[in-house]
């Protein structure tokens, strides 16, 4: 039997048809402007230091860490992450 006429694979197919329009991005993904932590402000231009400034970028779109604002968030995430793991120098 082909996998096209496959009562099960055309199921799935008409769930996962139904339910994309629900997995859509909604208002709440929205930040303007979103987090964006800079490294060089920071101090560490020259460290291997991008991944942590992206997970705190990522950590504080989701709603963890504190501040007034999510850039703040970001900022205090991100020096959390130096203090922990450090720089690599």
């Amino acid at each position: 039997m082909h996998a096209l006429t496959d009562p099960r694979c055309l199921s799935l197919l008409l769930f996962l048809a139904l339910i994309a329009p629900a997995n859509a991005p909604g208002d709440w993904l929205l930040m303007d402007p979103p987090p964006d932590v800079d490294k060089y402000h920071h101090g560490h231009s020259a460290t291997l230091t991008c991944c942590l400034a992206t997970s705190a970028n990522m950590l504080a779109g989701a709603g963890y860490g504190t501040g007034s604002s999510v850039q703040e968030q970001a900022d205090g995430i991100y020096l959390q992450l130096v203090d922990h793991f450090g720089t690599d120098e």
